[in-house]
């Protein structure tokens, strides 16, 4: 297992309930490739065979004592990829994160809201839309950020997405 580079910007220090600000430096200074995302959330990022294929090279990390469960970076490992770069982080349980304090954060301008359709009657399956997430989605220079928060009572932020687009310009820092 690889140690967290040593060179290179401080890990952003925040409790867990602070989550909101950690997003908020990542989607100011979006990073350009792992080792930018190891140094900022400091973390170690291993690759994931399972989620790896020819076109995309997936590193994750679950920290023990950052605001985030799990952390997924994605980049392209091929020129056939169709999508960018994509960091995706998933919340901790420790506390609640509203739509309402992601409006206050970012704004109500967003670009997209996705919703999932209602599921049948009947009784709801694991991975039904009653645990599907609502997506708030705002656009950015570099790309879009994503905000994932349950459908459900309580409505907390459960995930987010920076995904970036190819050619967005953005170099990895040294």
């Amino acid at each position: 297992m690889r140690e967290p580079p040593a060179a290179g910007e401080e890990p952003i220090e925040v409790p867990a309930s602070a989550l909101l600000d950690v997003i908020e430096r990542l989607v100011t200074r979006p990073r350009a490739n792992a080792a930018d995302i190891e140094r900022a959330l400091g973390i170690v990022l291993t690759r994931a065979a399972h989620l790896s294929n020819e076109h995309y090279d997936v590193h994750e990390a679950k920290p023990d004592d950052r605001p985030f469960a799990r952390v997924e970076w994605r980049e392209p490992a091929s020129p056939r990829a169709t999508g960018g770069r994509r960091l995706r982080l998933w919340s901790t349980r420790e506390g609640c994160v509203t739509s309402s304090e992601v409006a206050e954060s970012f704004g109500t301008d967003i670009a997209d809201l996705r919703v999932p359709a209602p599921s049948p009657a009947g009784p709801t399956p694991p991975g039904s839309s009653k645990e599907m997430l609502v997506w708030y989605v705002y656009r950015r220079s570099w790309g879009t950020v994503s905000f994932g928060v349950r459908r459900e009572p309580p409505e907390c932020l459960e995930q987010v997405i920076l995904e970036l687009e190819p050619g967005s310009g953005l170099r990895a820092t040294r």
